[in-house]
């Protein structure tokens, strides 16, 4: 290793941690701790956007705690600030100094989702640029392709619940889609699982025309084609105004 390499180890390592690390020679303490703190505020700030939330729900003194242990201990090896959100998503799923409720974990997978669809930097694309028509695709019969700004979210809690209490062990299995919609903020919207479970063939069929699809969750459900249809064309219905679903070729 050469001098200057080790001199930028101990520089990262005193940045990350002024109080357990050797001032790196030739550098003032003065300065060296502005740049601690400078670069500390740059994770915090964005990790208090990120989970705005969860570091409401745990209190300042214990959010403090968590981004500064994360800060100190955690490598970073991206040098995008975007990219930090999802580290510590992971951090807060590993770390035992500062024990999180499985609902508080869940709370931060939800506020990632968001963050992540909301930053996302891919240019909305245009609905026949998204994939090509069934074969069997026509006014009557349209072809469906899903929103690529949209997620699918299942957890055990209600964590897009404003009033839910993270800290609550009473489990309510909950489907969500996040889609960003054209004015690029993020909506969320709760859907039964039936509606979960179309959404999931509906994205590893995409070729399907909708009357396989309605074939495929009838029989997953134990229910006739001709109960389920009209139920399903009015969730895609649904859908289609809430920008989850984009049609190809007509809507139902």
């Amino acid at each position: 290793m050469t001098d200057f390499q080790s001199l930028q180890r101990q520089f990262s390592a005193y940045i990350r941690d002024p109080h357990n690390s050797p001032l790196p020679p030739g550098c003032d303490a003065a300065r060296m701790q502005h740049y601690h703190q400078l670069f500390f505020n740059n994770f915090d700030g964005v990790l208090e956007l990120a989970f705005p939330r969860l570091s409401a729900e745990v209190g300042l003194a214990s959010w403090r705690d968590l981004t500064q242990l994360f800060f100190k201990t955690q490598p970073q090896h991206s040098p995008f600030l975007g990219d930090v959100p999802a580290q510590f998503a992971e951090f807060l799923d590993t770390q035992t100094q500062h024990p999180l409720s499985d609902g508080q974990i869940e709370l931060a997978a939800y506020e990632l989702a968001c963050f992540e669809l909301k930053t996302a930097e891919d240019e909305p694309q245009r609905a026949d640029e998204l994939a090509p028509p069934s074969p069997q695709a026509n006014a009557l019969n349209p072809a469906w392709v899903i929103n690529p700004d949209t997620i699918l979210f299942e957890s055990l809690y209600p964590v897009h619940e404003v009033n839910w209490d993270p800290c609550s062990t009473t489990q309510t299995p909950t489907f969500l889609v996040l889609v960003r919609d054209p004015a690029g903020r993020v909506q969320t919207h709760a859907i039964s699982a039936a509606s979960a479970r179309l959404l999931q063939l509906m994205h590893a069929q995409p070729s399907w025309a909708m009357a396989s699809l309605i074939d495929a969750l009838a029989q997953e459900l134990n229910q006739s084609t001709a109960d389920l249809s009209p139920l399903v064309q009015q969730q895609i219905n649904q859908w289609l105004d809430e920008h989850i679903v984009l049609a190809v070729g007509g809507r139902c």
